[in-house]
């Protein structure tokens, strides 16, 4: 845990090329957590180093809970996703529902 909290903190002081949020979670190392309450306790801990959530409410809010966001996540390093599915809430909600449509 605290592995992935120090390289995505890292990542946000430019110290290691990557992204902020969700794909800095990904490029940290997220996608290969066994459970979801790490990765709950991971973002608490890098808010608790006055960093932002990587996890905004807009985005927590598309999933039923942090089971279901590490399954995305786990998802979403498979696939590459493009940063720019990132940028904001509609393009956000685009990768979303083609990861739905696939659980299908």
């Amino acid at each position: 845990i605290d592995n992935i909290v120090n390289k995505y903190i890292d990542i946000l002081n430019e110290k290691n090329r990557g992204h902020a949020g969700l794909r800095g979670l990904i490029e940290a190392g997220a996608a290969f957590l066994e459970n979801s309450k790490d990765l709950h306790q991971i973002c608490e801990k890098i808010i608790m180093h006055s960093k932002p959530n990587p996890i905004p409410e807009w985005m927590k809010n598309k999933f039923n809970d942090y089971d279901d966001l590490l399954r995305f996540i786990k998802w979403q390093a498979k696939r590459n996703i493009e940063n720019s599915h990132y940028f904001n809430e509609t393009n956000f909600e685009k990768i979303v529902n083609i990861y739905r449509n696939e659980l299908k």
